[in-house]
């Protein structure tokens, strides 16, 4: 909770900023919940955003909407149990909390006034419901991942978005020495990094904080300077808390190995893994790019000579290298480098090529995703995996590339070409 009622308005202010985005990330993954293999996603989603709403409310004494922020939050960890039937009556609750945690929330937004009293009582007979209704399956705590497994930590997550967009501010400002804001600037960042810290108890962020504004106000006369030097030991604390709040929140190497084993024992079919791979595919054609990732598999057992009892998508992505991104990157490129002259073998043209590997990269960036999400629970980030950065890289490259020549209908559709579904029979045969 921020006492100081100058910090107390700016932290309100940057929560009801954050509201709209996250009311609707809400409203999307309820529309899209339902009974299938992407469920788990979306509930991590779901409750992502009710705790990051929880978090907020709680700093800006907005009790109610905490209170149903956190029942609702305690409610979603239901639906990670598989032997929940989600039907029309649960879903309409749902949208009936949501609804009502919407109008609240616009409410302080806008500023307009509403039976708040008798909207909150209708939201927790709502919720009375959802709990009643659930009463087995909330009780079944086995079944709920941690908060440690769903990346909710919250200082974790002030540090990877507001300090970083604030930062950023930071950062412009400098690049425009010649701006008049730059104090101004400067100084409504530290006071927002000082009221948020002492609310997280971050004693080393909120000392910088107040030094910067020291600083601000004994030497006005030289505020490029200070703005370098704020912004220099601001990145480096940063860097430092993120550092350890992953040293806290990752899983262990021991954790690691149990995630794996965790997943052998779910006795996932390579079918059923290959479903919910789809919601990894930054793609409308997902599966154009499902089927890349098919003949990947195909010509493992075929040209690498892996048993097809044994195909998996560990032979693309290895979970155990997803904590060294080198050499994740490094194992990637040793087989891409044999497939990639493969797929080459039939004389294409340089540009066609080109296109095949475009494609390919990012069939393994979404197996990456997928397979990072798996062993952690939570969407990998640049940061937290940097070889999604490399090969992104090496995406916008080839897509540049690739953008000065115009290929036809069956170029791009080189998954047609009979070596390469036969490859893709090998999957889908199986």
């Amino acid at each position: 909770m921020v006492e100081d009622p100058k910090i107390r308005k700016l932290a309100y202010q940057l929560f009801l900023e954050e509201v709209p985005g996250l009311l609707e990330t809400i409203e999307q993954e309820l529309f899209d919940l339902d009974n299938n293999a992407e469920r788990p996603l979306k509930v991590n989603n779901l409750m992502r955003a009710t705790h990051t709403i929880k978090g907020g409310a709680a700093n800006v004494e907005l009790d109610k909407i905490e209170s149903i922020a956190h029942r609702l939050e305690d409610i979603l960890k239901a639906f990670y149990n598989p032997d929940l039937i989600i039907d029309s009556t649960l879903k309409s609750l749902l949208f009936d909390i949501y609804e009502d945690l919407r109008l609240l929330l616009f409410a302080k937004i806008d500023s307009t006034n509403i039976n708040e009293k008798e909207v909150i009582k209708l939201t927790e007979s709502y919720l009375d419901r959802l709990e009643e209704r659930l009463r087995d399956y909330i009780g079944d705590r086995e079944a709920f991942p941690s908060s440690a497994e769903l990346g909710l930590d919250p200082v974790k997550m002030f540090f990877e978005t507001v300090v970083s967009e604030r930062l950023e501010k930071i950062s412009a400002i400098i690049d425009n020495p010649e701006s008049d804001r730059i104090i101004e600037t400067v100084r409504e960042q530290a006071i927002v990094f000082r009221g948020v810290g002492r609310s997280l108890n971050l004693n080393n962020f909120v000392a910088l904080a107040e030094t910067i504004l020291t600083s601000l106000d004994n030497s006005p006369q030289e505020p490029n300077q200070i703005a370098k030097k704020a912004l220099h030991d601001f990145q480096k604390i940063q860097k430092s808390i993120l550092q350890e709040r992953e040293v806290l929140n990752k899983k262990s190497s021991l954790d690691l190995v149990e995630s794996v084993n965790d997943l052998e024992k779910q006795n996932v079919s390579l079918t059923e893994l290959l479903a919910q791979l789809e919601q990894f595919i930054d793609s409308s054609d997902r599966e154009f790019y499902l089927n890349i990732i098919k003949c990947i598999l195909g010509w493992f057992h075929r040209y690498e000579n892996i048993d097809i009892s044994e195909l998996n998508l560990d032979l693309i992505v290895p979970i155990e290298l997803l904590k060294n991104s080198q050499k994740l990157a490094e194992h990637v490129d040793l087989w891409l480098d044999r497939f990639t002259r493969y797929i080459e073998l039939m004389g294409s043209t340089s540009h066609v090529n080109l296109y095949r590997k475009l494609t390919v990269l990012k069939a393994i960036v979404a197996v990456i995703k997928f397979q990072y999400f798996q062993a952690f629970k939570k969407v990998a980030t640049p940061e937290q995996l940097p070889v999604i950065e490399n090969f992104g890289e090496r995406i916008n490259e080839l897509e540049l590339e690739h953008q000065k020549n115009q290929l036809n209908l069956t170029e791009k559709n080189w998954l047609d070409r009979s070596y390469i579904q036969d490859l893709i029979q090998v999957i889908d045969r199986r």
